[in-house]
């Protein structure tokens, strides 16, 4: 009887470990998390205006701060169309995607680079912990869940050109699977994610042609997120950097403009090539 009353207890403890984890990422005040119920993912890691109490704003890789190039500066209005987005995939589909969004500011830490880079202060790596512990979790759950494949999109803003959507797949690395199931068409082609938004207008960089020609711009073609996460690592799944230019999404109505197309494209995308297949 006691060695049964011990392994329950050591069970129960277990298993209160593994609740606090999740309960750790699910409440961080630093995150907003969504878990879903479509094979789709939504991050967005600079859209944060929160100060970490008693963090100091980063100074950055000496490299970078030496030659000007560290930046720090929030991506505006992407932590509201990653959630507006999300809002209306679930008003189309009656299914939530999943999301994690970042709510604290770039100038504390940076949830889009390895944590060696992205933070200088263990209050500010608890929260890149939690983010990438949030968005690990919500991978290996929808791997096991939709074996037939799901999507993570990584929503950024971009100052380069405002009204272009940049894509990033490292060449199309971030979606081998996709490519290798589907076709390049799944990425580029009419039933793609940038291809509908193409089609309604839309311009995106690259054009829609195959990877690598022409190539995907240096600067936009894929961060930490979608190299850590995407397909082409072993326990990852697809996944895009999206860079939306300004007039996207820093006036109110074209954001919620842009959130329903984009919807809409995640919508068409999971119907056409991650319904499971009819036996």
């Amino acid at each position: 009887m006691a060695v049964t009353r011990s392994v329950v207890a050591l069970a129960f403890v277990a298993l209160f470990a593994v609740f606090a984890a999740a309960q750790t990422y699910a409440t961080n005040e630093f995150l907003h998390v969504q878990r879903g119920e479509l094979p789709i993912i939504i991050t967005a890691p600079h859209g944060g205006s929160l100060a970490i109490p008693g963090v100091p704003k980063r100074l950055g890789p000496e490299g970078e701060r030496t030659s000007g190039k560290f930046v720090t500066g929030q991506d505006v209005r992407t932590f509201e169309l990653a959630t507006a987005t999300a809002k209306r995939v679930e008003e189309l589909t009656g299914r939530k995607p999943y999301l994690v969004a970042s709510k604290a500011h770039r100038q504390y830490v940076d949830p889009n680079r390895p944590e060696k880079e992205a933070v200088e202060h263990p209050k500010a790596q608890a929260v890149h912990a939690a983010f990438h512990g949030q968005v690990r979790e919500f991978v290996d759950e929808l791997r096991k869940k939709f074996p037939q494949g799901a999507l993570l999109l990584d929503i950024h803003g971009q100052a380069a050109s405002a009204d272009t959507i940049f894509r990033g797949t490292q060449n199309g690395t971030t979606v081998m699977k996709m490519v290798e199931q589907h076709g390049v068409g799944a990425l580029t082609g009419e039933h793609s994610i940038l291809g509908y938004l193409a089609a309604k207008g839309i311009k995106v960089e690259p054009p829609n042609t195959p990877p690598g020609t022409p190539p995907e711009t240096r600067t936009f073609g894929g961060g930490y997120i979608v190299r850590t996460y995407g397909s082409h690592t072993p326990n990852g799944m697809d996944a895009i950097q999206l860079e939306f230019g300004g007039s996207f999404r820093t006036d109110a109505a074209k954001r919620e403009e842009t959130a329903r197309l984009v919807a809409e494209a995640i919508k068409a995308y999971t119907e056409k090539h991650l319904a499971p297949k009819q036996q």
